[in-house]
């Protein structure tokens, strides 16, 4: 493969892969970050959900957000999650049996650029962590307000892969895995661009939360996500296998001596309808 040509994001085909089930646990390895639980946690108190209201989660994969959603409307409300996914939307209605108390979410298979209800219908419409593996970034977000119902909200809390950082002596390889791995995705820019999808789309009062995941521990979904760069860089040819090695060892010396450090800006938005 050429550096100039764009891989295939594996999120945005999950059901093709060679082990599906190994993205479930990266997705709940990363919901169970404390960092992670807090900016969820602060996201929901800055975005306003309250008992009753119904709650869409577009993309949801396994559900975290759903499940947390649905503790917050309680019995009167309602939450659904829809992903284009059947191995995560499987593995969103397992979890939420098991790890959910009642009342429980839905979930069904569907395409954010094409959601398969009818207009002005959702209080609350949400996407977490989707908008970098969209192509179609407008066509989503306008499916998102569409379903809103008037005075309804629509919430994104997404990424921003160019604020990835990670503490490490060589810093030119360092740059190159990072930034690489960023323009490898459909948009690793797209935190930065969610704001100006809402305006257009006609949601009005947009706000923006920033937020960071921080991670000194080199934990599971750390792990996965550098890993990841790294493998991504020597397929693309950026990097020798030999570089790869080398950096990646010296992050496990770094874990060892407790000299880790990595993390990843995220923004939340809310605008309304």
């Amino acid at each position: 493969m050429t550096q100039g040509r764009r891989a295939r994001d594996p999120w945005a085909r999950v059901d093709e892969l060679p082990d599906p089930a190994r993205m479930v646990g990266m997705l709940e390895d990363r919901a169970a970050h404390p960092d992670q639980a807090e900016m969820r946690r602060r996201f929901w108190e800055w975005v306003g959900v309250r008992p009753g209201e119904t709650v869409l989660d577009v993309g949801c994969g396994t559900g975290v957000w759903a499940r947390e959603a649905a503790a917050m409307v309680g019995a009167g409300g309602r939450v659904l999650g829809v992903d284009p996914s059947r191995v995560l939307v499987e593995a969103a209605r397992r979890l939420a049996r098991e790890r959910g108390a009642p009342p429980h979410p839905a979930f069904q298979v569907a395409e954010g650029a094409a959601l398969p209800f009818p207009g002005e219908r959702w209080d609350l419409v949400l996407a977490a962590t989707l908008f970098t593996h969209l192509e179609r970034q407008a066509d989503v977000m306008g499916e998102m307000s569409r379903v809103a119902r008037r005075g309804g909200r629509v919430a994104v809390f997404d990424q921003d892969l160019e604020t990835f950082v990670v503490n490490h002596s060589n810093r030119d390889l360092t740059r190159r895995l990072m930034n690489l791995h960023c323009d490898g995705r459909a948009d690793g820019w797209s935190g930065r661009r969610v704001l100006g999808l809402m305006r257009q789309a006609g949601l009005a009062r947009v706000r923006c939360l920033p937020l960071a995941w921080a991670d000194s521990e080199y934990g599971p979904y750390m792990r996965y996500s550098l890993h990841g760069r790294a493998a991504f860089a020597v397929e693309r040819g950026a990097a020798t296998e030999a570089e790869a090695k080398a950096w990646l060892d010296e992050l496990e010396d770094r874990m060892r001596d407790g000299t880790f450090f990595g993390g990843l800006t995220y923004y939340g938005f809310v605008g309304t309808k």
